[in-house]
């Protein structure tokens, strides 16, 4: 926004009034429930994109949120002003410390469970990963006082916040106020520097420059259902977000919503215990009846404990992660290999049975599918599976594709993977995937034009997209009419007695991304690891800072062009409309 107004964001083209409940209403027991309706940071649409209006509804917002936090501090004596206390330089010290030491605490947490191994270490490199990802933000942030919205480095509403908890007589515009907001940056600034320095090896973990000892826990803390709200308001992906909240429900079922100072890792096993005791799947066709997934269960442990951090890393919580290390493979009950064998990568083989199917070759009729005959298929039946079979993309990714973001006529054609007007991507990550050479010898780029010159605005305008994709992540994409085809009816047809009858079916659509992934790993290429996990969108390799952002295009693709399934027979497309 050219104008900053206090508590106030734009998102998708909308206003949003954002504001975090003050600490010293939270300190009090019920004054959140009955004055902010349980909410940790108030938000909610102000439901105009007109700037004049918006300001007018923050100003009738900021009124009522204040009027309930006086309410929430003292029934009795609303009408009192509240006395104040001078922001003076032992104050300001204290906040610079507190914020250094709480982001270095965090880094050296992270690289002592590095030393743990096992899942504590994979969650520790995660989160590792992950702020070096966020680098870039955070230096724009702290150093070059670029504006943001993001909450974490957003430094006028963590001064707002902080004055308010701390009671400082700082109104906005004074100089107190800029002095809380610099000693805030500097902390910050300080703490960054000091967990680098520690991750590069620049420090030892035992050198000990940030006095002072991690907070206790406090008396009173958030209840899990409130630190998961907080969590899910920070999400913008509808898959997500009901994940997480069925990973809440699951918990509260099991063992109950109990605040955060008062959750044990005994809490979390007697979970995994309970939820390895369920059976699942068994209801649609091809589905077996099964103990629930270690997966499954993991994930929804990451869901709680990604809560858990968020909460502590806003300040709503000073304990420790009750999760972190917990896994439950310990806990799950073995599934029979022979009904439950691995998912795994298509053969070549079986690629050639898939592809001489009526699908690729000809059918009966446009209702008549599986059945051989001279009518051809045309866009997502017959080129859905040719472009996830040479680019690795997902079924998600390739459904709502737009037909601007494949760039057949670039020097070095490749297709955008990116959040669009029809859906999210994984974790909202962007990449570029090279368009390799086997694809444009099959005739991609005719179809391409062909789509252009009929006003097309997806790669696939046949591929329907799920109810309610106005909102991007309201249904997978994945779960089309074509790949649920694919994976009860053309899979069975095509391999038939190659596959275990009554098992879970070990190869589905997904099984074109595994192949193109073993493509890249083939020695005979020598394609560097993290050059394919730019190309697959997983996360890449190492600490090295080269890749901890986006590898150009401009050097995946003369990298994999060349890639081709040696003894691969593609059927020619059918005629370009």
């Amino acid at each position: 926004m050219a104008v900053k107004i206090p508590y106030v964001f734009e998102r998708d083209g909308k206003y949003q009034y954002m504001r975090r409940v003050p600490k010293t209403v939270l300190d009090r027991p019920g004054a959140k429930e009955r004055y902010f309706e349980g909410q940790t940071i108030v938000r909610v649409s102000l439901h105009t994109s007109n700037l004049r209006k918006a300001v007018e509804l923050a100003e009738e917002r900021t009124r009522d949120f204040d009027k309930r936090v006086l309410l929430a501090l003292d029934q009795g004596a609303a009408h009192l002003p509240r006395k104040l206390r001078p922001v003076t330089r032992e104050a300001l010290n204290k906040l610079r410390l507190q914020r250094r030491s709480s982001i270095e605490a965090d880094f050296r947490r992270y690289l002592l469970m590095r030393e743990l191994g096992g899942d504590a270490a994979d969650y520790a490199e995660d989160m590792i990963y992950q702020i070096e990802m966020d680098a870039e933000l955070i230096n724009a942030a702290t150093l070059d006082y670029k504006p943001t919205d993001d909450l974490r480095f957003n430094f006028a509403e963590q001064t707002r916040g902080t004055i308010a908890e701390e009671g400082f007589d700082a109104p906005e515009g004074s100089i107190e106020f800029a002095a809380v907001s610099r000693t805030i940056r500097e902390g910050e600034i300080q703490g960054y520097r000091d967990g680098f320095d520690l991750v590069y090896g620049r420090k030892s973990i035992t050198d000990l420059s940030v006095q002072g000892e991690l907070p206790e826990p406090a008396a009173q803390s958030p209840r899990l259902s409130v630190a998961v709200e907080g969590y899910v308001s920070r999400q913008r992906n509808n898959r997500t977000i009901t994940g997480i909240n069925e990973a809440l429900r699951c918990f509260v079922s099991a063992i109950g919503d109990l605040h955060l100072h008062e959750l044990k890792a005994e809490h979390f096993r007697k979970f995994c215990v309970a939820e390895a005791e369920q059976d699942v799947g068994g209801n649609a066709k091809g589905s077996v009846r099964r103990p629930m997934a270690a997966a499954t269960i993991d994930k929804k442990l990451t869901f709680l404990r990604s809560a858990i951090s968020h909460a502590i890393n806003s300040g709503d919580f000073n304990g420790s992660n009750p999760v972190t290390g917990i896994s439950a493979k310990h806990f799950a009950r073995p599934n029979n290999p022979a009904l439950m064998p691995d998912k795994r990568p298509f053969t070549v083989g079986e690629m050639n049975l898939v592809l001489a199917h009526p699908w690729f070759v000809g059918c009966k009729s446009a209702s008549a599918i599986h059945r051989p005959g001279d009518h051809r298929l045309a866009g997502m039946w017959y080129w859905g599976s040719i472009v996830a079979l040479l680019t690795g993309c997902r079924a998600g990714e390739i459904g709502g594709l737009a037909l601007n973001e494949v760039r057949i006529d670039d020097p070095h054609p490749h297709i955008i993977i990116r959040d669009n007007q029809f859906r999210t991507t994984k974790s909202g990550y962007q990449r570029k995937v090279p368009i390799i050479d086997q694809l444009i010898g099959v005739g991609f780029a005719d179809y391409i034009e062909a789509q252009r010159g009929a006003g097309a605005t997806r790669l696939f305008d046949d591929w329907d997209a799920p109810t309610g994709f106005h909102d991007a992540s309201a249904k997978p994409w994945s779960n089309g009419k074509m790949v649920r085809s694919f994976n009860t009816t053309l899979i069975p047809a095509a391999l038939k007695d190659m596959l275990t009858n009554g098992a879970r079916r070990e190869v589905t659509f997904h099984s074109f991304r595994g192949a193109f992934k073993t493509l890249l790993t083939l020695q005979k290429y020598g394609i560097q690891t993290n050059y394919a996990h730019e190309v697959m969108g997983h996360s890449k390799s190492g600490l090295d800072k080269r890749y901890i952002g986006e590898i150009p295009i401009e050097e995946t693709y003369p990298a994999v062009r060349a890639c081709r399934y040696e003894g691969l027979i593609i059927p020619p497309p059918p005629p370009s409309r």
